[in-house]
């Protein structure tokens, strides 16, 4: 994953280069052995790029004219979603074309490749090697050989598939949402809430394996299971939950406590974190003691999305959290 540059890529970069200047500043992103060189009869290359942190992992848009990049990549994986025009990407001269809504491109640790954009915007997602390993753990409830899941991996994902598509989706709706919410100082109680879900996704979509197990229904857990972990999710509904990382310290996979909260229960882990962070929320606002606000009750619930908060408030108690702290203070709704 890109480390030399996180201060630039944090404020974000937007220039059209020269072939020289475009080369140093992908020796100082990618090392020296990096090489950028002009397509066609194009003089100036342009780059523009925004990068978003999700813990360990690392969400960038880049837009791309005019170049190609060799490059070696570090001990990341990195999945290359085409937003829009499309690029060429492989090895050497064996290149295969990706194009928006069809394939995205998979990059594996320690390899060298080469990219040729033309005119186009990517989305690219790179995970530590370690992270997708542990998290693949993690989903299926047993260890994972590092070898043999690098082995199965493919050159690109079909965009078409369900676990690819909502992958797609996620990261384009994470690059939007991040983007506001750093502007207002928000942004890293999202991307922890952000950083669970991106990461299950993209384990499932790279490695078939993984995809394979949680497909396979595991309903043979006892209830005990479930209640350590509605209770721990209630406990600790204020803070952000890796609810694959509490399977993990429970024994189980993903699939299995999800699938026993459905049947001992008749609801997800998801949908019990939003009732009691949604509870948490309305006894902070009965309770005000007039110097409390909409805004402070949901970030000390755990929400960081006051407008799905408000939704989700008066879906569950008929009536939006202003209208509450309205009638706790005696003022007419």
């Amino acid at each position: 994953m890109p480390n030399r540059l996180d201060d630039l890529s944090a404020r974000g970069f937007s220039k059209t280069l020269t072939l020289d200047a475009a080369n140093e500043l992908a020796h100082a992103m990618f090392g020296s052995d990096a090489r950028v060189e002009r397509l066609g009869q194009t003089r100036r290359v342009t780059i523009d790029f925004k990068a978003i942190h999700f813990g360990a992992a690392q969400l960038m848009r880049v837009d791309l004219a005019g170049l190609s990049v060799e490059r070696n990549t570090d001990d990341s994986l990195h999945v290359s979603i085409p937003v829009t025009g499309g690029f060429r990407r492989g090895r050497g001269d064996n290149l295969l074309d990706y194009h928006p809504m069809r394939q995205a491109s998979i990059g594996r640790p320690f390899d060298r490749s080469k990219l040729e954009v033309t005119d186009a915007s990517v989305l690219v997602f790179y995970v530590p090697k370690n992270v997708a390993v542990e998290r693949a753990e993690r989903l299926t409830g047993r260890a994972q050989d590092a070898d043999m899941l690098l082995s199965d991996l493919s050159e690109g994902l079909d965009l078409g598939t369900p676990v690819a598509a909502a992958l797609a989706r996620h990261l384009n709706v994470a690059m939007a949402e991040m983007t506001s919410l750093n502007a207002i100082g928000m942004g890293r109680l999202a991307a922890a809430a952000s950083e669970e879900m991106l990461v299950n996704l993209v384990t499932a979509a790279m490695f078939p394996r993984v995809a394979r197990a949680l497909s396979v229904r595991h309903i043979d857990r006892s209830p005990a299971i479930v209640r350590r972990a509605r209770d721990y999710i209630k406990a600790h509904a204020d803070q952000p939950i890796e609810i694959s990382k509490l399977a993990a310290e429970l024994g189980v996979s993903l699939r299995s406590l999800q699938e026993n909260f459905q049947r001992y229960l008749g609801y997800s882990p998801r949908e019990w974190m939003l009732t009691c962070r949604l509870e948490r929320a309305r006894e902070r606002l009965l309770v005000d003691d007039g110097q409390g606000s909409v805004t402070t009750a949901a970030l000390d619930a755990g929400f960081s999305d006051l407008g799905h908060f408000s939704g989700k408030y008066r879906d569950r108690f008929g009536e939006l959290p202003s209208q509450t702290l309205r009638r706790v203070r005696g003022i007419a709704v």
